[in-house]
């Protein structure tokens, strides 16, 4: 499964993702992140951002229901 695929199943599961430098530093892979802690990315950004060789980190506030 690539990172996009596992990313939109996460999302279609009601948890809000954003990807991540797979550099041991779990440093987000994109600009401001914050939009997304209150409302899940949408499709056409999900396909623009996640690729292969970023993780993927879930985010357990708002978006995610206070996971």
């Amino acid at each position: 499964m690539s990172i996009l695929d596992a990313a939109r199943r996460y999302i279609a599961a009601g948890l809000g993702a954003i990807p991540i430098r797979r550099d041991g530093s779990k440093a987000p892979a994109i600009g401001l992140w914050d939009p997304y802690k209150s409302n899940a990315m949408p499709d056409a950004e999900v396909r623009h951002v996640f690729r292969d060789g970023l993780g993927i980190a879930i985010l357990g506030g708002q978006v995610s229901g206070n996971l």
